[in-house]
């Protein structure tokens, strides 16, 4: 008998990843590890001409080179369309096209191109992560992604044990928020992979809560609002359409967090009220023109309005194409007085307005498309995939609320993380899908050959 829904599929057997090449493992425990590696590889740079390349760019271009490779051989050796590379063309080309024309029009070319290059590594991470994925299968997939928060989540708890990263933990990443937006996709898949039981062992299942328990923690420490509320939200919505038995312990995590030290005063922060001096008057302190009107202290969440309402006659002025790809830094000081010390740009805080501001609607557009496609994508391998496409939109939806509170297009292993997860999970649910079919397809021309062979009796 065939049966739909996520939580009957058959697993995929682990024999099936012998279908990929030696090579082929080694770069996906490399972005395993790259969560790991983040600090290390922002921190070892190299200056090439105008730019400044880190360690994590030769990474990139390595995700790129073999993309690359696939797609050409796709194109020039089998000389018949893969399925993968017209599907993240399809869905990438849009936004990348868009980047492209911003790109040219840069006043920071240099910055711009490696914007771009991020942009296009996530596209490649996109292709292999679809290509290779129905070798891997769900059990193997599960592992991969559940030890590459092992270091970080473990690093983070150190931290917060012994007070090395002050009142907000950071793991191996540059700062909290990055930590935070990983963790939120890394809980997130692990959560859907227990809930549709990826893990054929019982045991396996049972250790796989470690992970998921120790990484909301981690979360918890970071401070980081805009992922406390992607990751409710994902929690409540995927526990209500999928396991409604989870809403309980759902019900009282909340007051629980509230325990979590800096918890609770974070989220006071942000919900302190409105702004309490106007932006004329703190442009008037900080250029010294008020007398005697000491430290004034303004809460992210007002400067960061502030600093949004400046940009927006920018936006207004350039609604099509916008300034150009990485502009918003570079044009920051022109538009808003309350830079902070000692810095001579920043960046917008709200990945919506960077996109608008620097590469107009088209940049706005494409990348919606782009975003929204990578979930969708998963309603071709329904009726298998419906677990698979409600965890896709719930997790697209989740990391919408943190896009409009920081720069994550800017966090490499976040977005690396985000967009492996997504098209992963279409990888392995394709295979299922194609067997489903092609088991259905079977089964119908046995029921006709059966019928026939009644009515020529």
């Amino acid at each position: 008998m065939v049966q739909s829904g996520s939580d009957s599929i058959a697993k995929t057997p682990l024999g099936i990843a012998t279908g990929l090449p030696p090579f082929a493992w080694g770069i996906l425990a490399l972005i395993a590890l790259r969560p790991s590696l983040d600090v290390i590889f922002a921190s070892v740079t190299m200056q090439v001409g105008a730019l400044n390349l880190s360690a994590g760019f030769l990474f990139n271009l390595l995700l790129v080179g073999l993309a690359a490779a696939i797609a050409v051989n796709a194109a020039l050796v089998h000389r018949t369309p893969d399925r993968a590379v017209v599907t993240t063309l399809i869905i990438w080309a849009p936004m990348l096209v868009a980047a492209g024309i911003a790109a040219a029009r840069s006043p920071v070319p240099a910055q711009a191109l490696q914007v771009l290059f991020n942009y296009l590594s996530y596209a490649a991470v996109s292709l292999l992560a679809l290509t290779w994925a129905p070798h891997i299968g769900r059990e193997r997939l599960t592992m991969l992604i559940a030890a590459s928060g092992v270091i970080p989540i473990l690093t983070a708890l150190f931290q917060a044990a012994t007070g090395g990263a002050g009142t907000r933990v950071m793991g191996t990443f540059p700062h909290p928020n990055i930590l935070a937006f990983f963790l939120l996709i890394y809980v997130a898949f692990l959560f859907h992979a227990q809930v549709s039981a990826y893990l054929q062992s019982a045991g396996a299942r049972l250790v796989l809560w470690l992970p998921i328990a120790l990484g909301l923690l981690a979360l918890l420490l970071t401070g980081t609002r805009a992922g406390y509320a992607g990751m409710f939200v994902f929690l409540f919505l995927y526990a209500a359409l999928r396991r409604p038995i989870y809403l309980i312990p759902l019900i009282i995590l909340p007051p629980l967090a509230l325990l979590v030290p800096g918890v609770l005063d974070r989220i006071s922060d942000a919900t302190s009220g409105p702004p309490v001096f106007t932006y004329d008057y703190l442009v008037s302190v900080a250029r010294g023109d008020i007398a005697d009107s000491g430290y004034v202290a303004v809460d992210s969440g007002t400067w960061r309005r502030y600093l949004w309402e400046s940009a927006w006659p920018w936006v207004t002025s350039h609604p099509l194409l916008g300034s150009g790809l990485a502009s918003f830094p570079h044009y920051s000081s022109q538009f808003f007085a309350l830079l902070p010390n000692g810095e001579s740009e920043v960046f917008a805080h709200n990945t919506y307005l960077q996109l608008v501001f620097e590469g107009g609607g088209v940049l706005l557009l494409g990348f919606l498309w782009t975003y929204i496609a990578s979930a969708l994508q998963n309603a071709a391998n329904l009726p298998f995939g419906r677990g698979e496409l409600i965890f896709a939109l719930l997790l697209v939806l989740a990391y919408a609320i943190v896009l409009a509170s920081d720069n994550i297009l800017y966090y490499l292993s976040a977005n690396l993380s985000l967009f492996f997860v997504l098209f992963a999970i279409r990888g392995v649910g394709a295979d299922d899908s194609r067997r489903w079919h092609s088991q259905a397809r079977l089964a119908t021309k046995r029921r006709r050959l059966a019928a026939n062979g009644s009515q020529s009796a």
